[in-house]
């Protein structure tokens, strides 16, 4: 594997990394993190842990989540529910960049920068990071680039 496509994919994985980590869910976050500092070689295990990755990510977007929500309405904690959906969106996001990596390697980043909201997690690929986080509504000054 080429340097340039490793460390496209490191910062991929690390900013998944810090978005699993906002949302409190660190096993996610651990295995990000793992996946960042020693890229893997083989590209059919990389996939194959992918989809692990996917399905806990499609776990927590249709068991997990609701459920907490449902707990924060029923204590009336507007906050949580709040919170709660800032993890669906940012979860969805993390779903859609892991299955847009599966489908097309690290075309998926090509020479675009990784930024990710030190808010909630968002995870954003562009040349520049978005002037106001679509989930959070923070400034751009609350994004930090993933190197």
């Amino acid at each position: 594997m080429y340097p340039d496509k490793a460390n496209s994919l490191a910062a991929v994985f690390s900013s998944l990394a810090l978005a699993a980590e906002k949302q409190q869910k660190y096993e996610l976050s651990e295995e990000y993190a793992r996946r960042s500092s020693g890229y893997i070689e083989d590209i059919e295990g990389e996939t194959q842990s992918l989809e692990y990755l996917r399905d806990q990510i499609l776990e927590d977007l249709s068991e997990g989540i609701p459920k907490a929500n449902q707990e924060s309405i029923d204590a009336g904690d507007r906050g949580g529910q709040r919170a709660m959906k800032w993890a669906e969106k940012v979860s969805k996001i993390q779903k859609s960049l892991i299955d847009r990596y599966i489908k097309k390697g690290s075309e998926a980043i090509g020479d675009q920068s990784v930024f990710v909201c030190q808010s909630c997690g968002f995870i954003f690929i562009g040349s520049e990071a978005p002037e106001i986080c679509p989930v959070c509504k923070v400034p751009s000054l609350k994004f930090r680039k993933i190197a």
